[in-house]
């Protein structure tokens, strides 16, 4: 008998520890607060508001009010020479992974371009005396994955902004996801102060 109400109450218990789980994440996401000077990295600024969401591997999170996403992620302590190193790593990795390409096993077919860069903006690159900035445009899923550019798999456009400030020696690598639907955004969403 005590075994049987033993088993009942962990029973009650693992529900109510789920609820409070569940009560927590709901109320942590819903009471996003503007984005504030504390939360931002104190380097950049954004042109347009958003609320923060979390902290993620390293990046921070916010929502804006169209649905967007934005992640910044900041590198601090690099020189001149090892950001134009690190920018040019990304980008011929982010250009190559958008080349058609063959099958790697015998028989080679050929895959067709895993994204037609048509579709996309053109690179820009902006430089000034205080800092550097890369732009581009690319189209994502709706886990945030760069690549596929098919109207099945890809709900989000985005703009991704690498940009260096000399003054405070960081790297920052910021994405802003949008729906698909929108035009492109040309302005970088983020400069130096």
């Amino acid at each position: 008998m005590k075994s049987g109400s033993v088993i009942q109450q962990s029973r009650w218990l693992r529900v109510l520890i789920s609820l409070v789980g569940v009560g927590f994440l709901t109320t942590s996401a819903c009471s996003s607060r503007p984005l504030s000077v504390e939360k931002i990295p104190q380097g950049i600024r954004v042109t347009e508001v958003f609320r923060f969401i979390r902290t993620d591997d390293h990046r921070q999170l916010y929502s804006g009010p169209r649905g967007e996403i934005l992640s910044v992620h900041m590198v601090s302590g690099l020189s001149p020479g090892e950001f134009g190193v690190e920018s040019k790593r990304k980008r011929a990795m982010l250009e190559w992974f958008l080349k058609p390409s063959s099958d790697p096993y015998f028989g080679t077919k050929e895959r067709g371009p895993t994204c037609d860069v048509t579709q996309l903006p053109p690179w820009q690159e902006l430089e000034s005396a205080a800092n550097y900035k890369i732009v581009a445009g690319l189209f994502a899923t709706e886990k945030f994955v760069y690549g596929s550019c098919s109207d099945k798999n890809d709900v989000f456009k985005s703009q991704l902004l690498w940009l260096y400030c000399a003054k405070e020696r960081t790297f920052y690598d910021i994405r802003l996801f949008y729906p698909r639907s929108e035009p492109w955004r040309d302005s970088p969403i983020a400069d130096c102060n």
